[in-house]
């Protein structure tokens, strides 16, 4: 049941980024997000900056997770994220330019 739980989360706004106008829901079988994929854009890249997954405030504020088990969701994020654009992209350190940028958010 975690899979329902999982799509039923409510996608909020908590002000991590410039602008939230022209992101899309992305609803998948497990899991909702909101995103803008320019398709030029990706199809361009050759780099990839990840930036490290991190919990909302709101998010961490209702969370009954240890600080241990949140590094351990994070640290999964990150390295599936990882792992999937190495293989299209070239990732670079966050404080190198990239192409692109990923930031995820739970």
């Amino acid at each position: 049941m975690l899979a329902v739980g999982c799509a039923s989360a409510p996608l909020d706004q908590v002000g991590s980024l410039q602008s939230y106008d022209e992101l899309k829901p992305s609803d998948g079988w497990l899991a909702r997000s909101l995103m803008r994929v320019s398709k030029d854009d990706v199809l361009a890249a050759r780099t990839v900056r990840i930036i490290p997954t991190g919990f909302s405030p709101p998010a961490a504020g209702k969370s009954t997770l240890t600080p241990a088990q949140r590094g351990l969701i994070t640290n999964a994020v990150d390295r599936t994220l990882c792992s999937g654009l190495s293989q299209r992209f070239q990732e670079v350190a966050l404080t190198e330019p990239a192409d692109l940028t990923v930031h995820s958010m739970v």
